[in-house]
């Protein structure tokens, strides 16, 4: 089939393929406590063994010296937006704070 380079049509279709891919992931905010020095790590991804991974091999320059790591808590949401958004909001004041209520219940006291 010739295609005119001009012609936008294939390349549309290729893009609403990818965005269907894509928006059917699923993209996680975690949270790691350290087992070193008892701190918490906050982040987003969209395969948390692998990241948890990444972050107890050193492969993380901002925990690398306070491994080894365990996931203490995850939430799951349907976009990277929202992920990133709620990863921002669980860095801040207000976010810690609530982050330090839900842990509460669900990490035991080393």
């Amino acid at each position: 089939m010739w295609v005119e380079l001009n012609d936008p049509a294939p390349y549309r279709t290729r893009r609403r393929r990818a965005r269907v891919v894509r928006e059917s992931r699923v993209f996680y905010v975690y949270v790691l406590r350290s087992l070193r020095d008892g701190k918490h790590y906050t982040g987003s991804t969209v395969n948390i063994t692998k990241r948890l991974g990444e972050h107890n091999a050193g492969k993380t320059e901002s925990t690398r010296r306070r491994r080894p790591f365990v996931l203490v808590y995850h939430e799951e949401y349907l976009t990277r937006e929202e992920a990133e958004r709620r990863e921002r909001f669980l860095k801040s004041g207000k976010g810690r704070q609530e982050l330090k209520e839900i842990l509460n219940g669900a990490v035991p006291k080393w």
